[in-house]
């Protein structure tokens, strides 16, 4: 089995007060028609939403005890918890009964065996998956193989690996934490600070190594980039399609591959004509279904072919509140 992937977006970013639930309904059945097999939720998500898309994953990070009592409303696969959180607040009052599986969250690269033999006592078996996150940075192929070897071995259980951008080198440890073969990776979809973006990470797959996950949909990706801007305030949640178009367009001739040397070629898949295609695709299923307004819909079409990242931003969208992209 391969590497499957997990968005993190609906906890990085802060959702709009004024955002509608069918648009986040339909963000998360784009992220999953796009290929990702988890969506990280919190409080803030679930608060507008009276179920769950069928057919994903859901990992749900609880932040504080009092909002655990949502296990019995929504079903989730995993529930993230840390080893203070599980000392503090669950080694005396043990989880619901009803509580899904738990996935351990354990912080920086050293693989701290004790931590999880404390908390899985401490929750009697109960934990069923390990996150780790950290930078991963500046190691080799064949050092991350042998790390991700480590990992396996030392947890008896599926390993997840989010990587930091602390020293901006998140998008290279997830790449080679992928092609090690690690069982989970957890990004973002959009241009966050912290974490690897997820559009980055499929395209620099793509063009460098020629190589996506299995079922991925482009078409669904760009939907999604699409309805990013109804749910989100922060613009570092939905300009990046437009700027990775931008980049493939002026500087993909200048790509060289680090540990090669040689230039990297795009893939046809990336030719602008075929990104463009598929955005504007996805824009048009929108229409149909009426979930962009035919003026909204034009502007944001031309944006595209222009790589227009100030569209996001400018008057067009910003004077018109109750508007789908604003």
């Amino acid at each position: 089995m391969g590497t499957v992937l997990t968005d993190n977006s609906l906890c990085t970013f802060a959702v709009r007060d004024d955002a509608e639930p069918k648009f986040i309904y339909k963000y998360i059945q784009s992220l999953r028609d796009a290929g990702i097999k988890y969506a990280e939720v919190d409080f803030r998500v679930l608060m507008k939403l009276k179920r769950l898309p069928r057919g994903m994953g859901y990992i749900f990070r609880p932040i504080d005890p009092m909002f655990m009592k949502l296990v019995d409303v929504f079903d989730f696969d995993y529930v993230v918890l840390t080893p203070s959180e599980i000392n503090r607040n669950y080694v005396q009052n043990r989880l619901p009964e009803n509580c899904p599986p738990v996935m351990l969250s354990l912080s920086g690269g050293m693989i701290n065996a004790g931590a999880y033999s404390f908390s899985q006592r401490a929750l009697r078996g109960k934990i069923t998956a390990v996150r780790v996150t950290d930078s991963c940075v500046y190691i080799s192929e064949e050092k991350t193989r042998q790390y991700v070897n480590r990992l396996k071995s030392a947890f008896s259980v599926p390993v997840d690996f989010c990587p930091t951008n602390e020293y901006k080198a998140a998008l290279d440890g997830a790449l080679k934490l992928y092609r090690a073969n690690i069982d989970c990776l957890t990004l973002t979809m959009g241009s966050p600070r912290k974490y690897c973006s997820l559009c980055n990470f499929l395209f620099t797959l793509f063009s460098v190594y020629d190589d996506l996950p299995r079922n991925f949909s482009l078409n669904e990706l760009c939907r999604a980039a699409a309805l990013q801007r109804a749910i989100f305030r922060d613009s570092a949640a939905y300009d990046e399609f437009l700027r990775v178009m931008e980049q493939f367009e002026h500087d993909a001739r200048f790509l060289v591959n680090a540990d090669t040397g040689r230039h990297v070629a795009a893939r046809s898949m990336f030719r602008m004509d075929y990104l463009k295609e598929n955005f504007v695709s996805a824009l048009e299923k929108m229409k149909d279904s009426e979930d962009i307004p035919d003026d909204v819909f034009e502007d944001l079409t031309d944006a595209i072919n222009h790589f227009d990242v100030s569209f996001y931003n400018g008057k067009r969208v910003i004077g018109k509140p109750r508007a789908f992209l604003n």
